[in-house]
This record gives structure tokens, sequence and C-alpha cells, in this order.
């Protein structure tokens, strides 16, 4: 579980700039929650925050029991390899290794099983369709499929906890669709806990629960109950209600 209490992030210690202000958020285990905000609303800041990639002014940051405010750096390096996954805007692959030897990486830091790694890239690869350029180093292919690239490292690892910062940006929506399907999927099947930072209508519709972030702090927040399509219009009528946010 995750568990966010009074958070504060704060910039020029003189004037306190806030980035996230008493921010309270709690995710259950297994759950497939979407942030959506406007551009600086202090998205990504949590995510990282979450990652363990951030520091924070004050308040208490709990996941899966462990306090992040009282770790040391080394205890840290060990959550990220061992506790969560995270996918980058950016991508962050690694410019000298190809890009099997990217997705294969966080596997071989936690000695994973060979075969069960094999198998599961073979079908991971396939699903986000970029089996063809294994070979390939990240300067070689484009910027969408060094997306894919990245996406199918994290889900690798296997991790308990999945951080995904707008992870769709860079795809079509027909890639960014069997992406989702694949969160969904891992979300499903291996009951992990998947946290996604999004502005995205389409890609928030898989969650299960919207939450909207405006000056740091969380202003609305919205269920599924039914069906997908009817999630995404309810995405929507939120949206036009605070339209301030966007």
């Amino acid at each position: 579980m995750i568990s966010v209490k009074n958070l504060k992030k704060f910039y020029d210690n003189i004037h306190n700039i806030y980035i996230l202000n008493n921010l309270n958020l709690i995710v259950e285990d297994g759950e497939f929650l979407g942030i959506m905000g406007a551009s600086g609303s202090g998205k990504s800041t949590l995510l990282r925050i979450l990652g363990g990639m951030e520091s924070f002014s004050d308040g208490e940051v709990k996941i899966e029991g462990q306090n992040l405010l009282s770790m040391k750096e080394q205890e840290k390096e060990l959550y990220r390899q061992q506790v969560i996954s995270y996918i980058f805007q950016d991508y962050n692959l690694l410019s000298g290794l190809t890009v099997k030897e990217n997705i294969f990486l966080p596997c071989a830091m936690i000695n994973s099983d060979e075969t069960v790694i094999e198998r599961e890239y073979t079908s991971i690869t396939k699903k986000l369709e970029i089996s063809s350029y294994e070979t390939h180093f990240p300067d070689e292919i484009s910027g969408g499929e060094q997306q894919r690239a990245a996406i199918a490292r994290a889900v690798m690892k296997r991790s308990k906890i999945l951080l995904a910062d707008e992870p769709t940006g860079s795809l079509d929506v027909r890639t960014a669709g069997k992406v989702l399907d694949l969160f969904k999927q891992i979300n499903r099947e291996y009951h992990i806990t998947i946290v996604l930072v999004t502005h995205d209508v389409f890609s928030a519709s898989f969650c299960n629960r919207i939450l909207f972030l405006k000056d740091g702090k969380f202003v609305k927040g919205i269920e599924k109950s039914d069906s997908r399509e009817n999630f995404y219009r309810k995405i929507q009528e939120e949206m036009r209600e605070l339209d301030e946010i966007f």
C-alpha cells in the first residue's frame, strides 16, 4: 500500500513556492490509479517522490510499510531495485546497450530465472511490437519505439509497484491501447499496483480510479463503475466541470 500524509514540496525557502501542498493519498495494493492535472500541477514531482528519486520538504510517505523519509541512500537504492518499476517520460534507456540488453538489465540485477526471463521477454516484446528492434541501439530507433522498450523493461521487472509518467505520450492510439491493455493484464494477473500520470483521457480510461491534481492538491476523484467507454465519458465530463485545471 502507498500512504502519503500532508506531503509538502516547495522551492525557495524564503517565499515557499509550493509544488505539493499538504497532499494526502492512499493507494491500495493492486489498484490501478490515474493522476491527471495541468502541466506544472505537481504530477511528475509526486511520482518521482514515490519512486524515491526526489526529496520532499515535509510530510510522510510510506510504501509497503517503508518510510521514505527515514531511508538512507543505500536503502533507497534497494527500494528502487526491489519494490518499484519506473517508466520515465524521456525513456531513460542506456545508449551503449541494445534494446534487448536494456530490457534485460533490471532482471539481471534481481537474479531472475533465465528461462522465465526469455519467455516473458518474447511475450512482452511481441505484444509491444518491438521484437525486430532487439539488436538496435536506442539512437537507431524512433521515440515511440524507445518508449515501448522502456515500458517492456519496467513490465519485465515485475515489481510490486509500477510508476508510469506519461507512458503513452510518444505513441499512436493503437499502440497506446496495446500498452494499456498490457498494464491491465499485469494489474489483474499479478496484482501489481500501478500509478499512472497522464493528461490523456484515453489512457486514463484504462485506470480504475482517477484523481485530479491542482495547485499541489487533489481536488476531485472519480472511480470506474462499469465499462471503459462510460468511464471515458465520465472523465471528460469531470474535466469540463473542472475546466480551470486543464
